[in-house]
């Protein structure tokens, strides 16, 4: 049924494609476009918003004698928005986004030429890659185009400071620092995701970080750079800056655990947790005493989405640096503070809201709640806005298995206080088991996220109750499959299976997916099953271990 979803969304890779036919309507376009600048736009400074207005007005008016460059860029900024966009006919207009997206990549991966080399050109670069992600179009693999666009930002000179270019004028210097700023943060973050080096080392640039300012602060006649905004002051830019600032500590993180050369000690471990739990509480900090201490209306002040995707950027830094200790806190009961920090940090990521006081759900035209900007997100996007919130579900997981054996071999009863102690972790797993399902509810076709947290779920009930883990991860794992077979069902043109009989589909799917006609569980998977035992094991030191849950990667 994933295969029959999927093939009902065709999607042609055009060599040559004509851009401008791929516009949808006026209104449309400009409900994609407003949606990309509310979200997205905020935390990767890429555009100069008065200046993008005016090319996309110019595109309006006269769209033939409007640059490819700058039609790829509107496109791109659309294919993003998208993902947020919640009309009648999202589905098919998201369908079309991915088409945009692999048409984009089609252009950007020609046969290079010098005329592609500006700043339009890495600004489109920036674009796709992030259209990737929010569109889940290869969404995993965004590492290696990240390569790309930072040795064309290098090519172009964006490592040196516009301060060595005296004739570029002040909107062009800025936006170079910004661009830059958000190539840094595209390539820190894709190596973590991938646990590959960051290829570059902090001696290989030194341009400053962009200034604290909005854009209107700034046109094309502006002679001289104007006076940053106090730290107080929220502005257009202070989401990248304050993750700027913590750009050192992370690549250094970065650096050391994806260093197969040696093995960090816990002295370093401990160290660098700790600038980055630093980093995090100053970030949260600020972003709070914007909201309680300005008179400004909500419209300038950051919204959910920006607070906690600022939040996410940097604290997964603390998941990735813990995650191998607190594993080995299993055994060795020294590295439980890494444990505890793992366990805090993944509570943080699932607590995460997407409303506040401020930022109320949105509503349709018929009065209908919407999904904010943020479970939006979440629920449809790919690459790092999948897999940071499932590996926090994973961590949770973890934990409230490794609590029940803990309770299990002390001899004891298991008593009211700790159950009542272990509520927020319940909570937090039904809340990732619910967003896999809903994942697949809106176009992911992969099951296997969805079933391996239900069979987590269904072992920790049965411990829980006294009866057998083995039979209730297999009952939990069996509803799993009927529930995503009836999510995909849905989602197809057509209701009936290669099989009429569900017990039938569901008997195959379990075992395409490792479970024998016996129950038997024969995963494959040596990194969740222990030897000998029916229990998960989360011995995973390898980050791109989970990232088989993205589209058409192999598990």
């Amino acid at each position: 049924m994933g295969r029959k979803a999927k093939a009902e969304r065709p999607i042609q890779w055009h060599t040559n494609p004509c851009f401008r036919s791929y516009f949808p309507s006026r209104e449309i376009s400009d409900k994609l476009v407003g949606f990309y600048l509310r979200t997205m736009e905020s935390t990767h400074r890429i555009l100069h918003i008065p200046s993008f207005q005016r090319e996309y007005e110019e595109y309006w008016a006269d769209p033939d004698t409007t640059p490819t460059g700058t039609v790829v860029k509107i496109l791109l900024v659309m294919a993003i928005g998208t993902c947020f966009y919640q009309g009648p006919d999202n589905e098919s207009l998201r369908a079309t986004a991915q088409q945009w997206v692999y048409s984009a990549q089609s252009w950007v991966s020609a046969p290079f030429e010098k005329g592609r080399l500006n700043l339009s050109g890495l600004q489109v670069h920036c674009l796709l890659l992030l259209a990737r992600q929010t569109n889940a179009v290869g969404g995993d693999l965004i590492w290696i185009a990240a390569g790309s666009l930072l040795r064309t930002a290098f090519q172009m000179g964006f490592h040196r400071d516009p301060k060595y270019f005296p004739k570029m004028t002040v909107l062009h210097s800025e936006l170079r620092r910004r661009l830059w700023a958000t190539v840094l943060e595209i390539t820190i973050q894709t190596a973590l995701d991938t646990g590959m080096p960051p290829l570059l080392t902090s001696n290989d640039f030194d341009t400053e970080p962009p200034l604290n300012i909005n854009d209107e602060d700034i046109s094309e006649t502006t002679e001289l750079p104007p006076v940053p905004r106090p730290e107080t002051e929220f502005t257009q830019s202070s989401i990248q800056i304050q993750m700027f600032k913590s750009l050192p500590v992370r690549h250094e993180i970065t650096h050391l655990i994806n260093d197969f050369h040696s093995e960090p000690t816990y002295e370093e471990i401990l160290r660098l947790g700790n600038l980055i739990g630093i980093a995090c509480k100053e970030s949260t900090r600020l972003m709070l005493s914007y909201t309680h201490s300005s008179p400004q209306p909500p419209a300038k002040l950051p919204t959910p989405l920006q607070r906690n995707l600022l939040d996410m950027f940097q604290r997964r830094f603390l998941l990735a640096i813990h995650r191998p200790f607190a594993i080995k806190s299993q055994q060795d009961p020294r590295f439980y503070f890494s444990r505890k920090v793992c366990l805090d940090t993944a509570l943080v990521i699932m607590s995460h809201s997407g409303t506040d006081s401020l930022h109320p759900p949105p509503l349709a035209e018929n009065g209908t709640v919407l999904m904010d900007d943020y479970t939006r997100l979440k629920s449809v996007g790919g690459g790092f806005y999948k897999e940071v919130v499932i590996h926090a579900g994973i961590i949770i997981c973890l934990e409230y298995i490794t609590q029940l054996e803990e309770d299990a071999q002390s001899g004891l009863p298991m008593s009211a206080q700790s159950q009542v102690s272990r509520e927020p972790l319940r909570r937090a797993m039904k809340d990732v088991v619910d967003l896999s399902a809903k994942r697949i509810e809106l176009g992911e076709n992969s099951v296997k996220g969805h079933l391996f947290l239900s069979a987590a779920m269904g072992q920790i009930e049965a411990s829980e109750n006294g009866t057998s883990p083995e039979r209730g991860i297999i009952e939990a794992s069996r509803v799993s499959a009927r529930h995503c077979l009836d999510l995909l069902k849905a989602r197809t043109n057509t209701v009936q299976t290669p099989s009429d009989g569900t017990g039938e589909v569901v008997d195959a799917a379990a075992a395409e997916l490792g479970f024998g006609a016996e129950g038997n569980m024969d995963f494959g998977y040596d990194f969740v099953m222990q030897d000998g035992s029916p229990n998960f094991n989360f011995d995973a030191p390898d980050s791109w271990l989970y990232s088989g849950w993205e589209e058409n990667s192999m598990w």
